[in-house]
């Protein structure tokens, strides 16, 4: 098989199996992607995807990156989370993936509830900081998807248009 037929469909693998990481907690999904871009780039010599469409890619990779970060965190506060909590939550979204798209939505929840009464020992406040944690880390999976719609479109327009 001919290499550079390798190397993009190796670049359209780190693509969709960035796609994925942006739903799946356990993937960094927006670096994946922007590794597919830079390589399909790299590939054609820059001749399609340049130096101005890579710096877009590249600061919609470090935006979505930074945007599920501080969600995430601002949600905890917001309930008053503990660090416990957000390992939970982290730990929840995890195991959840065992449990297909249920577990993606009760694990987070789960995770955050029980890491947060193990911290403190009190119902009341794990469950707020459970579902304050749950909404961050869902604003910050709504910011990583807008974020790759963007990167995909980019670099769709500066394959089609480049």
């Amino acid at each position: 098989m001919d290499t550079i037929l390798l190397g993009h469909l190796a670049a359209g693998l780190l693509i969709l199996i960035g796609l994925a990481g942006v739903i799946l907690p356990a993937l960094p999904g927006l670096p994946l992607m922007f590794a597919g871009m830079l390589l399909t780039a790299w590939l054609s010599d820059f001749q399609h995807i340049g130096a101005f469409s890579l710096g877009l890619l590249g600061m919609l990779t470090l935006l979505g990156m930074f945007a599920d970060f501080i969600a995430g965190v601002l949600g905890a506060k917001a309930g008053g989370a503990s660090r416990q909590a957000l390992w939970g939550a982290f730990w929840g979204s995890v195991f959840g993936l065992l449990l297909g798209i249920a577990g993606l939505i009760i694990g987070p929840l789960l995770g955050a509830a029980i890491g947060e009464y193990l911290a403190r020992r009190d119902m009341l406040q794990a469950g707020k900081a459970s579902v304050a944690t749950f909404i961050g880390l869902l604003l910050g999976t709504v910011a990583k998807v807008g974020c790759a719609l963007a990167m995909l479109l980019i670099f769709a327009s500066a394959l089609l248009l480049g």
